[in-house]
């Protein structure tokens, strides 16, 4: 043992020196050989002509380095920019007779072993300072020559840490020792000829021959190279060694391994120069609505408007936002439905020459106000159904379409042409619009984009797609389905079909997500064409959408359902979508790519001219460069780092300087700047690029973008949270199937699916994690960063919760096309589908499957997003199933969550008679645990409403047990619900039932002396008045112009969505809050040796935490405290529920 401790110490050296990226360089380097021609297998020999000798020579002896070192250092720089790597290890050859081995120089036999070569450069180092380092690293690596190679392998943790030879012959034999004899005379033994045979099973092996004449050759394998590989590589090795020996004092970062004629060619795939008309997408809309006034332009559910029509509209908006303020680089902020009001919007932003920046109404109120805080628009347009969403703080005027003033105003305001000079003022590099993408800083950064990429995107269209497609089509005005968010740029897509004079189908958001229902719609209205994500397309593929008779090929009649042109863009294209379209005779397929920083697309491919995947070869007045680590261009075969210049670059990130800095880089081929993407591509021969993936933890998902670091922000943001990191698992290289999965340091009782809901209300529901996995400590590297390597597998194939077995032969199969979708092993009727994964995605598959087993059930996707269990989702299509007892439940009874264990919590509802928030504590649940919320009964005409506090008590003790016949029973109240569920719990308590546990939210018991008495009868108003008074706006005075209903809604602002402008429900909440007073006027009784938890809202009241406890200390001895940072009015909100529930979720847990 104490003889191989010398060794395997420095084993460990040398294993540490190339642990960590050899397994990376040699998967890049094996995938370098194009052509496997195993016939051609053999050797590649190169002499230096005289002047290279003479510069290599003179270089090496200026340096201090053998000429060995320097070619194996310039070996090493070449496989690095092959591979795209910062460094490369490759092997080497030694004699292995260490002057530490006694005598080895006497040792018969070959002792020769081969160890690893690593060569690293600093970007700032000169040729000079690179060669004497790397003299340095061969120095230390032969102090180990006689370490074996599996002991190193073992030690750094690789079984191949290389699969290139670089080695040095100069062994001292020639034809000197030819014809000498030895031994006896009768048998001597003599030298005839020399020659040495050094083959190895390494796919390319290089060897060095010093001398008067230097000599290289490169011994290849022909089942992974061909000789046309071999000679191109040894020709860029020459050229290396030609440029280190002649540019010593030189950056080996300035080096490039691109020879000239490979520049040429470069610089012609990049020569994309179109003149463009100076003309704006207004100017563009204007032209087609002159040249077919009457054709339909855009349809929008029942809506059809002509271009004329269309045009008119836009133009009167443009009127109504130029009186708003709106000018020139101001920008207008479009909170609107999925219709036609939206498309009209934004033209009406352009015939204003404004910038429109699209907000998604799906998307957390906290997220929609950083974002309109950060574009500053001048004006926000908005509809009743979202005008709530807009934060009153704003420095911006809100026009509301549905308002009755604008729609007058509208009908005032001319459609006209707009005056030439407000056409004037505007320049292609005005700002046209700002859209929102993820930011790895934890919020969404805003693209701006200027007019004159979008000219450039519409001319480069109908140049290389609309007119071909329309050519195959007879010339036909083509129907185009409008699928893709208004929120992304690629919206545009469609859009830039109707500027040329084609009619648009812009899809709702139900059947948008509805694969049936859209291939039904494309069949019913003959649609042409779509852009759709690579996810969503092999959905629809696999649904039938390439079956149709146009698009198989079968039929080219107008009349005839199927698609004939299909766009994808957004993600990584899977080869078998690719070959799809490609196959279908009647499709023609094109793939788009760009970046949001890039207008809307910079490169395209036609799936005709390739038969693999490819993003294409750049579009109209668009450089794509393909650069190494160093910003020099790579050779086609090689991958590098995507770079895009030209007239569709963004202007930048809003208030983000130092981002803008950081990715808009200066431009060294073309002058101006170029966009670095993180996207890792490779040209192909022809000049078209692949996608191979990123160079950084941006993914893609379902077309959407995400940076990983923006998710870990959100959930940092929670107080139990300390440290946190998100990683994409699963799926294929492409993207498909791909899940997000969170991973947290906090204490094993973080409530996971609380997290989950917490970064809910901050993100769009794309970004929320399928999985949250808590860690006591998140694991680090010896550097003190997350190993993201160490991250424990998350199990998202089991559910996490206890499972309601199936009962029916409809709920069984139902369950198994929930497993089968998600991949998971067991799914009971109560199990959630997105808790366990699902996403729209999956949802459309499942539906699909669901349908094709059970084809009457008739489930749509939308179904499953308001009906997440396989229980909710049958009950709402089949009355008659066997949960039918469900029918019975009253209508003022409201199932958030059903009971797996058939234990619910009963929320009661507020002085209004609603119980409808409680829905935002469904998240944070203990499992199996249900939750029930009852809302006034008097609201839905029923007797069993509110009297006397007992009355009123045993009347909701009896709702509860028709829900749960026994205990134990956990109560919720907030406000007055909180004098209902203490008043429910003392009759239940009295009937003998286990009341488990109750928790009060900011209601406060009555004293003995109780309140002023409330009723129906004269006094009520003012009584109302002074209870709402805090509620109200400041200044509003009781008059006879102010109806009780009216005084409700100007207290609760919030309800407007709910119920409109009408009075009627608001009376009805009236008289609720009347009969709430008036029981809450009456003393509270009773007291209960029972767990509780109170809620006191510190934010907006005068009373605290003290005041709340000690009002129901002498009822509640039990009862613990705890304070919740937000407004009263604000508790139920998700994200304030978030912050307080901790307490209340720990009670559950525990009771």
């Amino acid at each position: 043992m104490a003889s191989r401790s010398g060794p395997l110490r420095r084993a460990g050296t040398l294993g540490r020196t190339v642990r960590g990226r050899c397994r990376a360089d040699n998967r890049a380097a094996r995938c370098l050989g194009q052509a496997p021609r195993p016939e051609m297998a053999g050797d590649v020999y190169r002499h230096l002509d005289p002047e290279l000798h003479s510069e290599v020579v003179a270089a090496c002896r200026e340096s201090g380095v053998t000429i060995g070192t320097f070619f194996q250092a310039a070996w090493g720089v070449v496989l690095a920019r092959l591979t795209g790597r910062p460094d490369a290890v490759f092997g080497t050859s030694v004699s292995g007779r260490s002057p530490d081995l006694p005598g080895s120089e006497s040792i018969i036999g070959l002792l020769f072993n081969t160890i690893p070569v690593r060569v690293a450069t600093n970007p700032y180092w000169t040729v000079r300072e690179f060669l004497r380092d790397q003299q340095s690293r061969m120095a230390r690596v032969l102090e180990s020559s006689f370490v074996s190679l599996s002991d190193v392998q073992r030690v750094a943790g690789s079984t191949q840490l290389f699969d290139t030879l670089f080695i040095i012959q100069n062994h001292a034999f020639g034809n000197a020792e030819t014809g000498r004899s030895v031994g006896p005379v009768d048998a001597q033994i003599s030298a005839v000829g020399a020659d040495l045979d050094d083959s190895t099973h390494y796919p390319l092996s290089f060897a060095l021959y010093p001398g008067e004449q230097v000599r290289l050759r490169c011994s290849y394998r022909g089942d992974v190279y061909s000789r046309a590989d071999v000679d191109q590589i040894m020709d860029r090795l020459q050229a290396l060694a030609r440029a280190m020996a002649s540019q010593i004092d030189q950056p080996v970062a300035a080096l490039s391994i691109t020879t000239s004629s490979e520049q040429r060619t470069l610089r012609t795939w990049n020569d994309t120069d179109v003149a463009i008309d100076a003309v704006s997408v207004a100017d563009l809309l204007d032209a087609a609505a002159v040249r077919t006034p009457d054709e339909i332009a855009l349809v929008a559910g029942d809506v059809r408007l002509s271009f004329a029509e269309l045009v008119a509209s836009a133009r009167r908006h443009a009127r109504l936002f130029l009186a708003g303020g709106v000018d020139v680089e101001h920008r207008v902020a479009l909170l609107l439905p999925r219709d036609e009001r939206m498309v009209v919007a934004m033209f009406a932003v352009f015939e204003a020459g404004g910038a429109y920046v699209p907000i998604d109404a799906g998307l957390p109120d906290e997220r929609i106000a950083y974002m309109l805080d950060v574009a500053e628009p001048s004006v926000v347009v908005t509809v009743d159904e979202f005008a709530h969403r807009i934060p009153t703080s704003g420095h911006y005027r809100t026009i509301n379409l549905d308002a009755d003033e604008v729609h007058t105003e509208l009908a005032g305001l001319s459609g006209g042409p707009m005056p030439q000079a407000d056409r004037d003022r505007l320049r292609a590099d005005n700002l046209a619009y700002i859209i929102f993408t993820s930011g790895s800083t934890g919020r969404p950064k805003g693209v701006a984009v200027g007019y004159r990429g979008l000219t450039n995107m519409y001319y480069n269209h109908v140049a290389k797609i609309f007119d071909r497609v329309t050519q195959h089509q007879s010339g036909r005005r083509m129907k185009i389905a409008h699928t893709t968010s208004f929120s992304f740029d690629a919206s545009w897509e469609q859009l830039f079909w109707l500027l040329n004079g084609h009619e648009v189908h812009v899809i709702d958001e139900d059947m948008r997500k509805d694969p049936q229902l859209l291939l039904e719609h494309y069949d019913c209205e003959h649609i042409d064409g779509f852009d759709v994500t690579p996810s969503y397309g092999q959905v629809l593929v696999d649904e039938g959408l390439l079956d149709r008779p146009r698009s198989a090929g079968s039929s080219t009649a107008a009349d005839e359902a199927g698609v004939v042109f299909v766009s994808l863009g957004g993600e990584a294209v899977p080869e078998s979508l690719w070959s799809s379209l490609r196959n279908a005779a009647g499709v023609e397929g094109y793939n788009l790519y760009g970046p949001t920083e890039y207008t809307i697309n910079a490169l395209g491919a036609d799936v005709a001219d390739s038969p693999t995947a490819s993003v294409g070869s750049p579009i109209f007045n668009t450089r794509a460069h393909v650069l190494d680590l160093d910003l020099n261009p790579v050779p086609a075969g090689v991958p590098g780092e995507l770079y895009l210049a030209g007239d569709g670059l963004a202007r930048g990130y809003v208030s983000r300087a130092g981002l803008t800095a950081e990715r808009f880089v200066a431009d060294p081929f073309g002058g101006g700047r170029m966009y670095r993407t993180g996207d890792l591509v490779r040209y192909r021969d022809d000049g078209q690029l692949d996608y191979l993936g990123r160079t950084d933890d941006q993914i893609k998902i379902r077309g959407f973008r995400i940076e990983p670091d923006e998710i870990a922000a959100a959930l940092t943001e929670h107080p139990e949270v300390g440290t946190a990191v998100v990683v994409a698992v699963g799926g294929t290289e492409d993207g498909q199937g791909r899940h997000l999965v969170a991973y947290c340091s906090g204490a094993a009782a973080l409530d996971t699916r609380g997290l989950k809901a917490f970064v809910a209300n901050r993100l769009p529901a794309y970004m929320v994690p399928s999985a949250v996995v808590v860690l006591d400590a998140l694991p680090l590297t010896s550097n003190g960063k997350i190993d993201r390597k160490a991250l424990p597998a998350p199990d998202l194939s089991t559910p996490d919760q206890p499972s309601v077995e199936p009962r029916t032969d409809d709920e069984r199969a139902v369950c198994d096309a929930f497993a089968e979708t998600l991949g998971i092993t067991h799914v009971g009727i109560d199990d959630d589908f997105f808790e366990h994964g699902g996403d729209s995605l999956s949802a459309m598959r499942f539906v699909s499957t669901v349908t094709r087993v059970l084809p009457g059930l008739g489930i749509k996707a939308r179904d499953l997003f308001s009906s997440p269990t396989v229980r909710e989702l049958l009950d709402g299509k089949n009355k008659d199933s066997a949960d039918g007892d469900r029918a019975t439940v009253p209508p003022w009874i409201t199932v958030f969550a059903p009971a797996a264990s058939g234990v619910s919590v009963f929320g009661f509802h507020d002085g209004l008679g609603l119980a409808d928030g409680y829905r935002a504590l469904v998240p944070h649940l203990p499992t199996g645990l249900g939750l029930v919320g009852v809302q006034d009964p008097e609201h839905h005409s029923s007797p069993d409403g509110l009297d006397t506090r007992a009355t009123t008590g045993a009347k909701y003790a009896d709702l509860v047990q028709q829900i749960q016949s026994v205990g134990p029973y956990h109560l919720l109240g907030y406000s007055f619900g909180a004098h209902l569920a203490f008043a429910v719990a003392v009759e239940l308590a009295s009937r003998g039932e286990d009341v488990a546990s109750l928790a009060l939210i900011d209601g406060y018991a009555t004293g003995e002396s109780g309140y002023e008495p409330v009723s129906l009868a004269d006094g009520a108003y003012d009584a109302v008045f002074r209870a709402l008074a805090p509620m109200l706006p400041v200044g509003v005075k009781i008059d006879d112009q102010i109806t009780p209903g009216h005084l409700v809604r100007l207290a609760h602002p919030r309800l407007e969505p709910v119920f409109g402008d009408d009075d009627e429900p608001y009376g009805v909440l009236f008289d609720s809050l009347v009969r709430s007073l008036s029981v809450r006027a009456q003393p509270t009784r009773g007291t209960l040796d029972v767990a509780t938890v109170l809620i006191a809202s510190t934010n907006s009241r005068t009373t605290g935490l003290t005041d709340l406890q000690e009002s129901w200390s002498t009822h509640l001895p039990k009862a613990t405290c705890s304070a919740a940072d937000a407004e009263y009015r604000e508790l139920l909100v998700p994200a304030e529920v978030a912050r307080w529930i901790g307490p209340v979720a720990e009670l559950w847990r525990n009771a």
